[in-house]
């Protein structure tokens, strides 16, 4: 037994370098131009290029690199642990910025959460008692397009059906 649970923690060790290392290629490798000229902004100087190449690491050879980028997603970076950067946008630190979205997040999880154990304990409890009905079948085929089908066309429709159309719920804006 304690053979097998090496084996898989070395293996979850393999799969999370492989993805980190994935990663890290498609954002730093794999651009045709220089990582370093997109990060600066518009006509950037010399200098802020040579600036954002020290300030990245993109100076370094691509194995240190690499080294880098998993220093800083374990250890952190100038803006703290864990190590999630900056906004390209808003250039600042990522940490806060996800911080002040997270208690609008865990509200509309939990919400989502109240609403799919609401609909989903009875259904499953009368698909139960009623197998291979036709009621079983539709509750079936309705849970297999809510699992299959992606979160933001779920959403597009929720919002159509009651926003739009039954004029019960607000279409834009959070109130807490």
């Amino acid at each position: 037994m304690g053979r097998y649970i090496i084996r898989r923690i070395l293996w979850v060790v393999f799969v999370l370098l492989f993805i980190t290392l994935l990663t890290y290629l498609i954002f730093f490798i794999m651009p045709p131009t220089d990582p370093a000229v997109h990060f600066a902004g518009r006509m950037p100087t010399p200098e802020l290029i040579a600036e954002v190449r020290r300030q990245f690491g993109l100076n370094h050879p691509p194995w240190i690199q690499f080294g880098l980028f998993v220093k800083r997603i374990f250890l952190g970076d100038e803006y703290g642990w864990p190590g999630m950067g900056f906004s390209f946008v808003t250039r600042s630190a990522l940490k806060p910025i996800l911080l002040g979205r997270l208690i609008v997040t865990a509200q509309l999880a939990m919400g989502a959460a109240v609403v799919w154990i609401a609909l989903g304990v009875p259904i499953g409890i009368l698909s139960a008692l009623k197998p291979r009905s036709a009621f079983d079948r539709a509750a079936m085929g309705f849970a297999l397009v809510g699992v299959s089908a992606p979160a933001f066309w779920l959403g597009l429709l929720m919002l159509y059906a009651f926003w739009f159309r039954l004029r019960i719920a607000s279409g834009t804006g959070y109130v807490p």
